[in-house]
C-alpha cells in the first residue's frame, strides 16, 4: 500500500515538474522573440500630407496625395508623413516605402474606399498561404523600418460589400 502511494505521488510530482518545464520554455520563447524586436529607424525628414494636396474634408480622394508623400519620403530615404486632424478618404491602398512612419494625429481619420477595383492584385498571404489577392489597405513588400503611430483612426469600412460582390455571382 505504501509503495502504491509512493508511486502515485512520484507520478504526480513528475507531471508537475514537466508542466513547470513547459511553462518555462514558453516564457523563454516569448522573451527570445521580444528581444529580437527592434524599433524602426526613421530619418528626421517630415512632411504633412496636406502639402501634397490632401484635404481632410471626407469628400476628396486623398490617395494621390498619400502616394506623392510616400514618393517624397522615398527620394530622401524615408521620413515621417503627418496626417493632421480631418477625415481623409482614400480610394485605394497606401503602399509603404522603407524607413517611413505614417503618423496619424488625434482627430485624424483615414477612411478607405470599398471598391475592389481600387485595390490592385499584390502578393500577400491568407491564413499562411502566399497568393495574389487584392492589396491590403496598408501594404508594404520588401520594406524595412516602417511604423504607423498616433492617436488617429484607420477605418477600413468593413461593411461586407467585397464579400457580397465577390461571392454573389
Amino acid at each position: 500500500m505504501n509503495v502504491q502511494r509512493f508511486l502515485v505521488l512520484f507520478i504526480i510530482l513528475i507531471g508537475q515538474c514537466t508542466q513547470a518545464q513547459l511553462l518555462l520554455n514558453k516564457d523563454s520563447i516569448i522573451t527570445s522573440i521580444e528581444e529580437r524586436i527592434k524599433l524602426p529607424i526613421i530619418p528626421d525628414y517630415v512632411v504633412n500630407v496636406s502639402q501634397f494636396g490632401a484635404k481632410g474634408n471626407g469628400i476628396k480622394n486623398c490617395k494621390p496625395a498619400f502616394d506623392r508623400a510616400m514618393k517624397a519620403c522615398e527620394k530622401v530615404n524615408g521620413g515621417t508623413i503627418i496626417v493632421p486632424k480631418g477625415v481623409y478618404r482614400l480610394e485605394g491602398p497606401i503602399h509603404f516605402v522603407s524607413n517611413t512612419r505614417l503618423h496619424i494625429q488625434a482627430g485624424a481619420k483615414l477612411v478607405f474606399g470599398s471598391n475592389p477595383k481600387d485595390y490592385p492584385l499584390v502578393l500577400t498571404s491568407w491564413e499562411g498561404t502566399n497568393l495574389y489577392n487584392y492589396s491590403p489597405m496598408i501594404y508594404g513588400v520588401n520594406v524595412s523600418d516602417v511604423a504607423i503611430t498616433g492617436e488617429g483612426i484607420i477605418d477600413g469600412e468593413g461593411n461586407g460589400l467585397w464579400y457580397l460582390e465577390t461571392y454573389s455571382k
